[in-house]
Parts: structure tokens; C-alpha cells; sequence
């Protein structure tokens, strides 16, 4: 089954998804606004970049 999987080098969290959309939800309910494939991330509050990784694995 393919995950996509969220990593944020911040932290060092991984976050499985089902679906890249399950992912972009994720990503704007944590206020993250996700500017291109390699899914750059910014806070909406303080334009703070977040170390987001998205890859599509078998798991």
C-alpha cells in the first residue's frame, strides 16, 4: 500500500498519509501552507519556513 509520508526536520516528526490530498489537508489545518511538490512549507502566522519532505512509499 503507497503512504505518503510528511518529514519535518524540525522536529524529526514522520507522518504518514493515505493520499498526497490527506497530506495537503494535514498541512493546512496545521496553518503550513505547502508552495510546491517538494512541499517547502511556510507558517501562516509568521511566514517561518517548516523543512517539509513529501515521498510516496510502499508500506
Amino acid at each position: 500500500m503507497k503512504k505518503v509520508v510528511m518529514v519535518s526536520f524540525d522536529d524529526w516528526d514522520v507522518v504518514f498519509f493515505d493520499t498526497k490530498e490527506d497530506f495537503f489537508k494535514k498541512a493546512n489545518e496545521m496553518n503550513l501552507v505547502a508552495v510546491s511538490e517538494n512541499c517547502r512549507a511556510f507558517e501562516t502566522e509568521t511566514g517561518k519556513e517548516i523543512s517539509l519532505e513529501l515521498k510516496i512509499v510502499e508500506k
